[in-house]
């Protein structure tokens, strides 16, 4: 089941003891509304949870459950406000949170209650476009949905809003469903190639076209602005979906050092990278009226001319596509996104640091597939839960290693696999490199598990 954590300052959902008959505040009432949207969304019942402090217990411990379910989390649902800002309980949740997340896109989702400079933001957040909640009337904001302590404001735009952020929700934890108990495909899974502008309308409506369809389309938010970010979340993405959709126009759009070719030629070379090493499907697009001569760039004018690029109007395009997305009625897990040796190792990184190439060297030698990796929640327990020992390496921070280590120990102690018998695991901490090896010994011949527990100069 996936996990939606919200986090909110309670400043924000405070009501006078005289009208809590009509209202459970702003923050709660929105929880409430967007729980009936989310259950009228294409999705499993009983597929997702959403917590708040209020279900906590009266037995339980204030600190250490906010932190497990911030751990556990798959979604991280915050109120953004003065009050959130000035928050230490809210600060708390978010580097819980973030403790366990390489890659965040697609997994905070930021609700902006009133206007906040977005410079007093925390940094992981400053990037996300985010959901107003609240109108300018002449300069002044006013909450949408704010209780009048009789009734909730039926303003129009407030249920807008609901209902647009629950779709968007909807749509991740379909995707969460990738990874979940039985981690089969319930939907093909479609990544749409951020467009330059002077396709953007096009890729407009095929994203409309899109969400009508039984699919879910990646990126699940905007695509990140800094280029390392932009890089990581791509190549995520890519990996974990069946077919690559790429609009093309006349322009490269703005090229730098680190993607020299621009995005449109950098997202393609990914993608057909991956292709070779699974069965995504690459489609591309361009329009007939579109005169090749007047191209300017060499590099672009021949990608617009590759076999996999259709030349239509984009109203021809869709139905093509439609048909491309028909087949797809039962899906095997994307190849690429697991290795498929017996033998497999995931190496678990902080985001904070690199993985040492010493550690992948002696993976290779040894003939044993790995698979570097930082993924959180659900994604990390249903990875781990496939793998016969995991290589955590935290760089510095040996807390994070030793508190990953620890749910992992959990996870693979726990599967139900009846081919990988439970309880036969070797825990070994490495000396020099700050990492935390576990794996299956009967998983491994002797002199592999001889060299496993020394990786990195480990000593068991």
């Amino acid at each position: 089941m996936a996990s939606i954590f919200v986090s909110y300052a309670h400043v924000d959902n405070v009501v006078p003891e005289k009208y809590r008959q009509h209202t459970k505040g702003w923050v709660l009432d929105f929880v409430e509304e967007l729980k009936i949207q989310l259950d009228r969304k294409p999705i499993r019942n009983g597929s997702y949870q959403i917590f708040t402090d209020g279900l906590m217990k009266g037995y339980d411990v204030v600190e250490s459950k906010l932190k497990e379910q911030c751990e556990e989390a798959d979604i991280l649902l915050l109120v953004m406000s003065e009050g959130y800002l000035n928050s230490d309980w809210c600060k708390r949740e978010r580097e819980w949170f973030l403790q366990y997340v390489a890659d965040y896109s697609g997994k905070v989702f930021l609700i902006e209650l009133e206007p906040t400079e977005r410079e007093n933001w925390p940094d992981e957040f400053k990037g996300l476009q985010g959901y107003p909640f609240f109108e300018l009337d002449n300069g002044n904001p006013v909450t949408l949905g704010e209780p009048s302590w009789s009734f909730v404001d039926p303003n129009i735009k407030y249920h807008t809003e609901v209902k647009r952020i629950a779709a968007d929700i909807a749509d991740r934890l379909k995707w969460l469903h990738f990874s979940g108990e039985n981690d089969t495909f319930d939907y093909p899974t479609i990544f749409l190639a951020d467009p330059t502008d002077d396709v953007r309308d096009d890729c407009e409506k095929v994203y409309q076209f899109l969400k009508k369809e039984n699919v879910t389309i990646l990126p699940i938010s905007s695509f990140i602005s800094d280029t390392e970010g932009f890089k990581k979340q791509v190549n995520n993405d890519i990996r974990r979906s069946h077919i690559f959709v790429q609009l093309l126009g006349k322009y490269t759009g703005r090229k730098t050092p680190e993607m020299p070719d621009g995005k449109p030629y950098y997202q393609y070379n990914l993608a057909k990278t991956i292709s070779e090493e699974s069965q995504l499907r690459i489609v591309q697009w361009r329009n007939s009226d579109l005169n090749l001569s007047e191209v300017q760039d060499n590099d672009h004018r021949n990608l617009l001319q590759h076999d996999t690029v259709r030349s239509e109007y984009i109203d021809q395009f869709i139905p093509y596509l439609k048909s491309v997305i028909k087949p797809l009625s039962s899906l095997p897990e994307p190849s690429s996104l697991y290795p498929t040796n017996n033998r497999r190792i995931i190496i678990i990184y902080n985001r904070n640091e690199s993985v040492p190439l010493n550690i992948t060297i002696n993976l290779e030698v040894l003939g044993i597939d790995y698979f570097v990796q930082s993924p959180i929640g659900m994604e990390l327990r249903q990875i781990v839960k496939k793998s016969n020992g995991v290589v955590i390496y935290s760089g510095a921070d040996s807390n994070w290693a030793k508190n990953t280590s620890l749910h992992c120990r959990k996870w693979m102690i726990s599967t139900d696999d009846e081919n990988r018998p439970h309880g036969n695991n070797e825990y070994v901490v490495s000396d020099q490199e700050n990492a935390i090896i576990i794996f299956r010994t009967n998983a491994f011949d002797p002199a592999q598990r001889n060299e496993l527990s020394k990786i990195g100069e480990a000593r068991q």
